[in-house]
């Protein structure tokens, strides 16, 4: 049965994608003071997805929209792009709060969702990226 299993997933493609260059290629865009990197496999172990949460100093539509497409500009040439991504969007929360930080939320992914001609009502807690998305977004620099 073990031998079965891993032929099954040898098959199905459940190698995941090195989040190690991603990371690198993320340390160097503007305006992204930190950034996490995490390939999971939702479901099953051939379905691989990437979060990726990039820490940015303002959290509004600009900074956002020019912190993602630099993101994916990034990501592109890595191997985490053939595969679904999430772009989650952080800042630092405010003095005297209880947390130490803020996720970006729907009333400024929305926006920049439909300006990078994302699918706008899945931009609620993050930018949900295609492989083609990547492709796409990367080749209109």
């Amino acid at each position: 049965m073990a031998g079965v299993l891993a032929t099954v997933l040898g098959l199905a493609g459940c190698a995941s994608a090195d989040p190690a260059p991603v990371r690198s290629a993320l340390e160097a865009v503007p305006g992204v003071q930190s950034a996490q990197v995490v390939v999971g496999h939702p479901g099953a172990p051939w379905n691989t997805e990437t979060l990726i949460t990039l820490r940015i100093a303002d959290g509004s539509a600009e900074p956002v929209e020019a912190a993602a497409r630099a993101a994916i500009a990034g990501i592109a040439a890595t191997d985490v792009a053939q595969h679904p991504v999430r772009l989650y969007f952080t800042t630092d929360a405010p003095a005297g709060s209880q947390t130490s930080f803020l996720r970006v939320g729907s009333d400024v992914l929305k926006p920049v969702a439909r300006d990078l001609g994302l699918e706008e009502q899945r931009a609620v807690e993050s930018l949900p990226l295609s492989p083609a998305d990547i492709k796409r977004l990367a080749a209109e620099k």
